[in-house]
């Protein structure tokens, strides 16, 4: 199976950049394009498993979008707005959005 663009129920919604334009990641294609070319931090668990499940033919959409939405979250650039995958309830996700600020999380309380 080759690489090809899996489009997502629900769109993941990032602010990648200083500008605080909004980004909504609709299929694993984009997926690889953000996280190769504008994703705001190097390193991180839920990053290098995004990174894994989109370049994976095999992972199903929905893992795809799940592992992006974690490594969004883990990078503190998804949006408040943004649906939450089924595996991490809305209730739990973060309390705001911003990029390198250490802080906690609903779920952290």
């Amino acid at each position: 199976m080759t690489l090809q663009r899996m489009w997502w129920d629900a769109p993941v919604t990032i602010i990648p950049g200083k500008e605080g334009t909004r980004l909504h990641v609709n299929n694993t294609a984009q997926a690889r394009r953000v996280l190769e070319e504008e994703w705001p931090i190097e390193r991180g668990p839920r990053l290098e498993a995004a990174r894994e499940a989109v370049h994976n033919a095999k992972v199903s959409a929905l893992k795809a979008r799940e592992a992006f939405y974690a490594a969004a979250e883990e990078a503190g650039i998804v949006t408040r707005t943004t649906v939450a995958p089924p595996s991490i309830p809305s209730s739990e996700g973060p309390v705001l959005y911003g990029r390198g600020r250490k802080r906690k999380l609903k779920r952290d309380m």
